[in-house]
């Protein structure tokens, strides 16, 4: 029976075995991440100024629209149901006579929502756990064998 041969089989299925699995679970977050990214940037290409619902003052439909994607992408985020409305630059103005002395850029800095999902350090992360594993394994099975090694009698007849 060869005993390294058969252990480094089993090292080998284990570790296409947490390949897979560390494969899938960072490309599921990756989605969730890029989805979230990418409504966000639409939200901004457009130049809204986004409000949960409830916050909202002025019309519905005039001053501001419900925005049910920005809002399921929220409820997946927090896990809790929140209805999302985005003004227009001029339905905000509208609605908000107390910041009519103030620029548009501060009135986007103070109400954008910002960015902080970073679907590329997920990617990072999976890849060092899916490769760090498998090599820590492989490090402690050759550490193992040269202790192992280290019990052997060097010559054939001694004790």
């Amino acid at each position: 029976m060869n005993f390294r041969r058969g252990m480094f089989r089993i090292w080998t299925v284990a570790s296409i075995c947490w390949l897979i699995f560390v494969g899938v679970v960072t490309y599921g977050e990756f989605q969730r991440q890029m989805r979230l990214h990418n409504t966000l940037n639409d939200v901004k290409a457009g130049y809204s100024i986004g409000l949960p619902c409830p916050q909202a003052v002025g019309q519905l439909g005039v001053d501001y629209v419900k925005d049910d994607r920005f809002g399921q992408v929220l409820s997946e985020q927090t896990g809790t149901k929140t209805d999302w409305c985005s003004y227009s630059l001029a339905g905000y103005r509208k609605a908000h006579p107390e910041d009519s002395g103030k620029s548009d850029e501060q009135i986007f800095n103070e109400n954008l929502v910002f960015d902080n999902t970073h679907p590329w350090r997920s990617i990072g992360f999976g890849v060092l756990a899916g490769v760090t594993g498998p090599l820590a394994l492989l490090l402690l099975w050759f550490i193992g064998a040269w202790v192992v090694t280290g019990f052997r009698s060097r010559e054939p007849g001694a004790s």
